[in-house]
């Protein structure tokens, strides 16, 4: 009995010996899996039991849109808006994982975008927000991939007609129709071409790509961060500053004569709180 002992010993701990990396990896990738799923099922929409990345962010993080109500530095209602969602298959181009989780753990203050973190007051734990980032892991897109994509949109950025004078031509166009070729008309088969463009350089193009169509939620954009009103279709001069730091002037969180000087005096002496938010758009680093 011993020497039979040995004898399994001596061939069963190989063969447990060779099977046991495969056996491992099989394991990590069920779990890598598993973990997947759970960041898939929270990136779904309220009505299918998500949290909602899925409506502001579109489905497999191409870009939407969501409502918001827009509040002065003190809370007050401003106004209601459409606020686009950049686009999160690209995002790991631009963010490294860490800064993505601070972004949810935080989220944006000043936009719809909320804190989900416990740290930042949410409630998503460490655990589910590492799952909810390899979940958008699987939906990324190359850099060739997203090179190639506003290549297309610069293209057809360029080929935009001022938005003014093309609306004068679809009115011109408009003057002699019947009421039954009114309700046929379709504003695309309208001449442009005498139009001067929308925009005048590329760069400017690219500086604002996606701001009057949507493309990516803006995730391409220079504008999107760096001008006020630029994610809600009410933009003040390119580069005026917002979340990004104006690159026309200085930086302005407190507006508002007394006020202002009075909020910016306490914010020099007591400082921010990590991930809060500050005077108009600013977020604060503790």
């Amino acid at each position: 009995l011993g020497l039979l002992g040995l004898i399994v010993i001596g061939v069963g701990l190989p063969l447990y010996w060779l099977q046991e990396p495969g056996r491992q990896e099989g394991a990590q990738e069920r779990i890598s899996e598993e973990f997947i799923s759970r960041g898939a099922a929270m990136f779904d929409t309220t009505e299918n039991g998500g949290f909602n990345c899925a409506f502001c962010h579109g489905a497999e993080g191409i870009g939407g849109a969501t409502p918001y109500t827009i509040t002065d530095a003190e809370g007050r209602f401003v106004k209601q808006v459409d606020w686009q969602g950049p686009a999160l298959n690209t995002v790991m181009l631009r963010y490294s994982r860490d800064e993505i989780r601070y972004i949810l753990t935080y989220g944006r203050p000043f936009s719809p975008m909320p804190a989900w973190g416990t740290d930042g007051g949410g409630p998503l734990t460490d655990q589910q927000l590492q799952n909810l980032i390899d979940y958008m892991g699987t939906f990324q897109i190359t850099a060739e991939e997203a090179q190639a994509e506003v290549a297309g949109q610069l293209e057809v950025e360029m080929a935009k007609p001022d938005p003014a004078c093309a609306d004068a031509a679809v009115e011109a166009a408009k003057v002699d129709l019947s009421d039954e070729e009114l309700e046929a008309f379709d504003p695309a088969s309208v001449d442009t071409d005498d139009c001067p463009p929308l925009y005048e350089t590329e760069s400017q193009a690219l500086f604002n790509m996606g701001y009057d169509d949507g493309f990516a939620g803006g995730a391409y954009s220079c504008g999107r961060c760096h001008t006020k009103g630029w994610s809600y279709g009410e933009k003040e001069a390119d580069g005026s500053g917002a979340f990004g730091p104006p690159l026309t002037n200085v930086l302005e969180q407190f507006p508002g004569g007394a006020l202002g000087v009075s909020q910016q005096t306490d914010f020099v002496c007591t400082g921010s709180e990590d991930g809060q938010r500050y005077g108009l758009s600013g977020q604060g680093t503790g």
